[in-house]
């Protein structure tokens, strides 16, 4: 039968490195503690997002001119398409 035997010695050894590591888990607790505790900074913002003050594109772009007419021209067939479903199908009108 093996039986482990601590001296005395060894046991105070164990107590002082439970000890130690207790202050240590503790420190770092309250260094956590204090670190939550604090507001963080805002991030700076960044150079190259700021607002301009002249417009990315310009009014006058043909990138622009064929965005708006597209666009325009989307919003233009559908409400064409909705307004003919709308003509074509009336809504069932309730007996009162």
């Amino acid at each position: 039968m093996n039986l482990l035997c601590f001296s005395s010695n060894d046991k105070d050894q164990e107590m002082s490195a439970q000890e130690d590591f207790l202050k240590r888990l503790e420190n770092v607790t309250i260094r956590l503690e204090a670190i939550s505790g604090q507001k963080p900074a805002l991030a700076p913002k960044p150079t190259n997002l700021g607002a301009s003050s002249e417009p990315s594109i310009p009014p006058s772009s043909p990138h622009r001119k064929v965005f708006y007419s597209k666009r325009e021209s989307f919003f233009c067939s559908s409400w064409g398409l909705a307004s003919q479903l709308a003509c074509s199908s009336p809504l069932p009108v309730a007996d009162g």
